[in-house]
């Protein structure tokens, strides 16, 4: 009754109103914008870095959001001039229509990121407000750009799936080289600066220029740096055959950390990064390891950085699949797509719009295996606390087809050894196959396959190690470190592990792994603080995920027949393992094709016969050290 006089009066109030108060409003003119290609922007060397800027058609001078792609640039952004910015999208060096030399986030890419950003201002279009957007190696550029000198119009970022060490995330992870994911995105970007040019027909003769000078660099960069990692500890043999001499042999230590590679790494420099950070993980992300470093790295206070980690592959991350999003978390936030998320961050520190965006939780987390989305203020958990579980000969009786069917437990076992053949062709039917090729192979499928979600082929070939059943539910969180207590006859050996949740009907699903070459095992003790870089992370009093410093100076060949141990990097997760769930380790000598051990690796474990013992026991307490939520 109430609700029916309401409705009655407001009807009466709008009959008495004037009939132009009737009309409908006109509807608000659709954003226009004008995109001017192939801008040559010359750096301070004279290479000329080319860029198609999109500028609104009103509002301007205006904020404006900076992409580098090494892909070949678009049109447009496609999304921010809608919303009042401006856009500008360059090839960076040597790629695309920019000139130069491409060589992989070096010296002088990293300094035309600020010299881009430095002309930007300069521009009647900017309003000296500039915000840099973009996934995987865009999103890279962002933190190599921002800590440069020069950028402090850089206000904003919204790294979407960024690198944070090119050597341990990615390129070298555990001392192999990662030969699915390199081999194809050297080609990638190799093939893209093959073609000819945007600007082909309108400046032929410039356009001459840069193909050659980027046909030049597939024998002066990619080829060098592809076979000088293939040969591990014997690639110096090629400067002598290429007549190259002293620290100018561009193969020295191509499969080793150094100078390179540190230049390349953001998180070396990261507390240069001033600017508030949005960061874009995924589980199965090619950087699932260096994501949470770039957001523990940055010198922010909370409202200025924040970190999202989802279920995708980097395709779908960096590709803007979003995966499950748009999404709520178990507290009831609301997680929008990345093109929401990114456009608030932007209105709220480029504009001044005051839309909460400083307030979304700091982290967020997918729990794999639950399916639910988590907010928290840290990556691992709040109250997160480390167990060891035990490597064990004991039958586990968990039904695994292994070479050997061990248990974990939390208690020391008997002294025991098993034997590990070597099988590097391992793993080639496996979630690693899918997460290391970056999702590609993932993308043809409508539904995950067996590959991705059982782990049986590899079990197969391989020695596990299974908990009990669990009685109650249990979440992993952050990095996992695999104590292994290793002999092999030969000089070396290389090692891949999964960790998996095992169903009770037996299905092993697998949430994250690891590897190493066992050579490269010396571990950096020195405790980690805010900063993230050599140094190892500690948790509950030891070390959770360990620094190797993969250099030529800390190798370390294995003596014959004696026991070495090992410290295994686990990439980390959010894990969730329901009542009646195993928690199961898969030890593994080979890992196709995401990983592919260097000549001097290979010829060290053949040496000796490619056997490697795994010693267990109070002696040579093998473990999994593991962080458990609340």
């Amino acid at each position: 009754m109430v609700r029916a006089r309401l409705l009655v009066t407001a009807l009466a109030a709008v009959v008495a109103l004037p009939a132009a108060a009737l009309a409908a409003p006109a509807p608000a003119a659709a954003p226009t914008a004008t995109t001017t290609k192939n801008v040559h922007i010359r750096m301070s060397d004279g290479v000329d870095i080319a860029a198609n800027i999109t500028v609104p058609d009103h509002g301007c001078p205006c904020p404006v959001i900076l992409n580098q792609s090494p892909y070949r640039k678009g049109d447009s952004l496609g999304t921010f001039w809608k919303h009042g910015y401006a856009e500008v999208i360059t090839d960076v060096r040597g790629t695309g229509s920019s000139g130069g030399y491409w060589d992989v986030f070096g010296e002088r890419e990293q300094k035309d990121g600020a010299e881009v950003v430095q002309w930007i201002t300069r521009q009647k279009w900017s309003n000296d407000r500039i915000g840099l957007w973009g996934p995987s190696y865009m999103a890279i550029n962002q933190l190599l750009t921002a800590e440069q000198p020069g950028t402090s119009a850089v206000k904003a970022l919204f790294p979407i799936v960024p690198m944070s060490d090119s050597y341990r995330d990615v390129s070298w992870s555990g001392g192999a080289w990662d030969s699915s994911f390199m081999s194809w995105w050297y080609a990638l970007v190799t093939g893209t600066s093959l073609a000819p040019t945007d600007d082909a027909t309108d400046d032929p003769q410039f356009a001459f220029n840069t193909e050659t000078q980027h046909l030049m660099d597939v024998a002066g960069f990619t080829g060098q740096s592809i076979s000088g990692s293939l040969l591990g500890a014997y690639q110096r043999s090629l400067c002598d055959a290429t007549g190259q001499t002293g620290p100018t042999c561009a193969y020295t230590d191509a499969g080793y950390d150094g100078p390179n590679m540190r230049l390349r790494s953001p998180i070396d420099r990261i507390d240069r990064v001033k600017a508030p950070a949005f960061v874009i993980g995924g589980s199965y992300d090619i950087f699932q390891r260096g994501t949470p470093y770039v957001y523990r790295g940055l010198q922010l206070p909370s409202t200025k950085k924040k970190l999202l980690i989802g279920p995708w592959y980097h395709v779908a991350g960096s590709g803007g699949g979003n995966g499950e999003l748009p999404a709520r978390t178990t507290s009831g936030v609301q997680i929008p797509d990345f093109g929401t998320l990114a456009v608030k961050w932007f209105d709220h520190w480029l504009k001044g719009v005051d839309n909460g965006i400083e307030r979304f939780p700091d982290v967020t987390t997918y729990v794999v295996g639950q399916d639910k989305w988590v907010s928290d203020t840290s990556f691992p958990m709040r109250g997160t606390s480390y167990e060891n579980l035990y490597l064990s000969a004991e039958s586990a009786a968990s039904g695994a087809t292994s070479l050997h069917d061990g248990a974990l437990t939390g208690r020391a076992p008997a002294p025991a050894d098993l034997l590990l053949p070597w099988l590097p062709a391992n793993n080639t039917c496996s979630r690693n196959s899918f997460q290391w090729s970056a999702g590609l192979s993932q993308t043809a499928y409508t539904q995950p396959t067996p590959c991705e979600t059982t782990n049986a082929q590899n079990e197969a070939q391989a020695l596990t190690f299974t908990t009990a059943p669990y009685k109650k539910a249990t979440t992993l969180s952050g990095p996992i470190n695999l104590h292994l207590y290793v002999s092999t006859p030969g000089t070396n050996t290389s090692l891949s592990t999964v960790v998996s949740d095992v169903a009770p009907d037996g299905t092993s699903n697998p949430i994250t792994g690891g590897s190493l070459v066992a050579s490269l095992r010396k571990v950096t003790t020195t405790k980690c603080g805010s900063r993230v870089e050599h140094c190892s992370v500690y948790g509950g009093g030891d070390i959770a995920a360990p620094w190797h410093p993969y250099t030529r100076d800390s190798e370390q060949p294995l003596q014959p027949n004696v026991v070495s141990e090992l410290q295994i990097e686990v990439f980390p997760t959010t894990a969730y393992l329901a009542p009646g769930h195993r928690l199961r380790l898969t030890v593994m000598s080979g890992d196709a094709p995401h990983r592919l051990d260097t000549a001097s690796t290979t010829v060290g474990t053949a040496g000796g016969a490619g056997l490697t013992r795994i010693w267990v026991g109070p002696g040579f307490p093998s473990r999994l050290y593991v962080g458990v939520a609340p």
